[in-house]
């Protein structure tokens, strides 16, 4: 124990001793980095793309798998996904599904949705501004971001308090000079002092002037998704056509869940993928709430819904990029309030990821 503390110690005074010439070698050059001002925008000491080199956590056998696999595609044959939009149902019914437009509901067999996921990229690069902070998504690459939709803020000046655009440019601007973080949230701190209809527009021009990274965009609907990849390429002085090939945007659609994709989210989906833009496909499954109480129950709904998604977004646009996106957890039985950091919940995010890796996809959680 001695020499392994005595190995740890030594590797602490080496990380502080870096940090301390880094400082000074900065300082030497003017607070300058690259050419750029440090700690603002470009400033890149200690900027990565992270890989982890770590084995990747197995929480289901090989049999646990392959059960989910099955069961969630005999869920969209036998039951289907009621499709709220008319536009998404109709390419459904295009690529060959059943269509029932009384009900809504599209049932999918396998050999459409197999075919069709496996367009999606295994692996995909996001260039925001600054390119040298392009982000590669999928394969051993992990990246950290600021949460989304925050309604509240709170610091030590002015306690609690509701979301305000002084506060948000505040929030992107710390998150700008963190590493670590290496994308925003869609719209990190809800800023309700702006208008509703028009709010996306102040956010997106915020994340382009004071910060480089890579930010997600609002997903209600497709006319902020096109707002925003608009906006966007301006700021890169590209045309949308140029940055279909090199994609900048990134967006979170939320099945309605059990089995519903509404209006707002299909378009969003629909619009990115004929941008070439990226989407993360995320169920909203709460074991006990909008899933089954039991976790292989709930994985087999999760698995789904994101398949029948990422299937739509590979109908529109075979190869655009999309993500597997994890959210699984469990209510309190007593109050009905979601609860997160549970035993479920780390083993519903575990076995997700073990689910988007079965079909080659990046995941999120």
């Amino acid at each position: 124990m001695d020499n392994l503390d005595q190995t740890y110690a030594g590797r602490r005074r080496t990380r502080r001793g870096n940090r301390r010439n880094a400082g000074r070698d900065t300082a030497a050059a003017g607070g300058r980095i690259d050419g750029q001002p440090g700690g603002q925008l470009g400033g890149l000491a200690g900027w990565q793309d992270i890989q982890t080199n770590l084995p990747p956590l197995t929480p289901l056998s090989a049999d646990q798998l392959e059960a989910v696999h099955q069961a969630s595609l005999q869920l969209l044959e036998e039951y289907g996904i009621e499709v709220m939009s008319a536009d998404a149902r109709a390419r459904f019914r295009a690529a060959g599904a059943d269509v029932d437009e009384a009900s809504m509901i599209v049932r999918a067999d396998r050999g459409l949705i197999l075919a069709a996921i496996a367009s999606a990229p295994p692996v995909f690069r996001l260039t925001p501004t600054n390119p040298q902070r392009a982000l590669t998504v999928g394969g051993r690459h992990i990246h950290f971001g600021m949460v989304s939709g925050a309604p509240n803020v709170h610091d030590i000046a002015g306690g609690r308090r509701s979301g305000n655009f002084e506060d948000y440019k505040k929030l992107i601007k710390l998150g700008q000079s963190f590493n670590i973080l290496h994308f925003f949230g869609n719209q990190t701190l809800a800023p309700n002092d702006l208008p509703v209809s028009t709010r996306h527009l102040d956010t997106v021009f915020a994340n382009l002037t004071l910060s480089d990274k890579i930010f997600m965009s609002m997903s209600i609907g497709a006319e902020r998704v096109r707002d925003t990849a608009a906006l966007t390429a301006i700021a890169r002085g590209i045309s949308l056509d140029e940055m279909a090939d090199d994609p900048s945007s990134i967006t979170n659609i939320n099945i309605n869940s059990p089995r519903k994709l509404d209006v707002e989210m299909a378009a969003a989906a629909i619009a990115m993928a004929e941008m070439g833009q990226a989407v993360v496909v995320t169920p909203f499954t709460l074991m006990g709430a909008m899933t089954p109480v039991t976790l292989a129950a709930a994985l087999t709904q999760q698995n789904a819904e994101a398949l029948f998604a990422i299937a739509l977004t590979q109908l529109v646009r075979p190869g655009a990029p999309v993500v597997y996106g994890g959210f699984t957890s469990n209510v309190d039985m007593k109050t009905g309030a979601p609860a997160f950091g549970t035993p479920e919940n780390t083993r519903a995010n575990m076995a997700g990821g073990q689910l988007a890796r079965f079909y080659n996809l990046p995941y999120r959680t």
